[in-house]
């Protein structure tokens, strides 16, 4: 089960990823969004390349910002694979009353 999230999760980053680049070129013929598109889309790439490992952190700013400036799918992708927990750690805490 754990394998199925992380291909699902390395999917959408791919779906986000290309629609990145597609919003960039696009974002191209203007040059000032290219100051927020160029970053975004090196982003997800890092955040793709990230999946299944130890460093791998939740990207919701990226994918809110994302959703926002760049393109509406990129964005909803993003939000998604973050929604999809993979390795859930709890710590014990002690209640103390």
């Amino acid at each position: 089960m754990n394998t199925t999230n992380n291909n699902t999760k390395k999917t959408l980053y791919t779906v986000a990823y290309v629609f990145a680049i597609l919003g960039t070129i696009f974002m191209g013929f203007f040059i000032i969004p290219l100051i927020w598109c160029i970053p975004m889309t090196i982003s997800i790439k890092k955040a793709m390349d990230q999946i299944d490992t130890p460093s791998e952190k939740p990207h919701i700013a990226l994918g809110i910002f994302t959703l926002i400036f760049l393109s509406l799918v990129t964005g909803i992708c993003l939000l998604v694979a973050d929604s999809i927990q993979t390795n859930v750690k709890v710590d014990e805490v002690e209640v103390v009353e």
